[in-house]
């Protein structure tokens, strides 16, 4: 059975620097819907969409401190948006790469300036 993610709603691009203010149990919590979609594709509970949500926002943090925000929003949009459910695991099917290597990229170059 394959079902597409719903795209992303203008309230969670809003809600995006409310979490990087208020912090990961913020009730503006973009990521809600998104985990819980993979969570109720994989398998799991409450305890596993609040997980997922945390390690979200601490992507979203991450980036911010790498100044890669713009990247990572992209790569949130690909995800939420071509995402489905396949046989239990919540997957792209490779349909988000060249925004993960864009993301990715923007971090090691980052991280290769702050080392040197």
């Amino acid at each position: 059975m394959m079902t597409r993610a719903p795209p992303r709603r203008l309230a969670g691009l809003a809600c995006l620097a409310v979490v990087l203010v208020a912090g990961p149990l913020s009730a503006c919590d973009p990521f809600q819907e998104f985990c819980a979609s993979s969570i109720e594709c994989e398998g799991g509970n409450e305890a596993d969409i609040e997980a997922c949500t945390i390690v979200a926002e601490a992507a979203v943090e991450r980036a911010a401190i790498y100044e890669c925000v713009e990247e990572l929003e992209a790569l949130n949009e690909c995800r939420e948006a071509q995402s489905m459910c396949e046989d239990g695991l919540y997957t792209t099917a490779d349909r988000c790469v060249d925004t993960s290597l864009t993301y990715n990229d923007c971090v090691a170059a980052a991280q290769e300036a702050i080392s040197q």
